[in-house]
């Protein structure tokens, strides 16, 4: 009985499983933090030339994406000259019954400044109308009116002209306002478009007409 006290009292100073598991993960733990630092400081002197790579390749793509949409106008444009025209008449059409609505408020007269604005802006719209319409409907007062307003003889002009409503009409409140506002401002592009594309055609108008010249009798 006291032997086998003596041996069940005994201390094992023998290293048990546990210390034994912590001795081999201690290494393994130490290799982790360490290959943990290494990738965290690779992700730190990445991210610049990761993202500057990044930044080149949405910046060539999106002109690419702007280059070819702004060549399927020009196409279109070209294509359907009388199609700004049209457009034009809806926006001056446009212009002069939100204007026509606006003056109707008889509290806006509060401000007469931007009253007297309204009434300047129908007539805007209204001169619109008369240029961009159809031409057989009140030639008299067409011809007047493109008699008096000048400066609406070109497309250079105009596409000034048009900028000039697109910047008062976004200076009004609204959404709709804003949305109209774009509308003009799309439609004076459409008319720069236009007078690019003239010359261009009247050059190869006039090369073609070279051609078969040098190739008469």
């Amino acid at each position: 009985m006291a032997a086998e006290e003596a041996s069940g009292g005994s201390v094992s100073l023998s290293p048990g499983p546990a210390a034994q598991m912590t001795s081999v993960a201690g290494p393994n733990a130490a290799g982790a933090v360490h290959a943990q630092r290494m990738a965290q400081q690779a992700m730190q002197s990445a991210p610049p030339e990761v993202s500057q790579e990044f930044t080149s390749q949405a910046m060539s793509g999106a002109s690419r994406v702007i280059g070819n949409a702004a060549q399927e106008v020009r196409i279109f444009v070209e294509s359907n000259p009388y199609s700004v025209t049209a457009l034009s008449f809806i926006g001056g059409l446009v212009l002069a019954l939100v204007s026509f609505v606006n003056l109707l408020n008889i509290f806006s007269i509060i401000a007469p400044l931007k009253y007297i604005l309204q009434i300047y802006q129908l007539l805007f719209g209204l001169i619109i109308c008369l240029i961009d319409g159809p031409g057989n409907r009140l030639p008299t007062l067409r011809a007047k009116v493109i008699g008096y307003a000048s400066f609406l003889h070109t497309n250079t002009s105009r596409a000034l002209f048009y900028m000039f409503i697109a910047c008062i009409e976004g200076e009004q409140a609204g959404i709709f306002r804003q949305l109209v506002a774009w509308y003009f401002a799309a439609i004076a592009v459409g008319h720069l478009v236009l007078t690019w594309a003239k010359p261009r055609n009247l050059a190869q108008q006039d090369s073609r007409q070279q051609g078969l010249v040098s190739e008469g009798p």
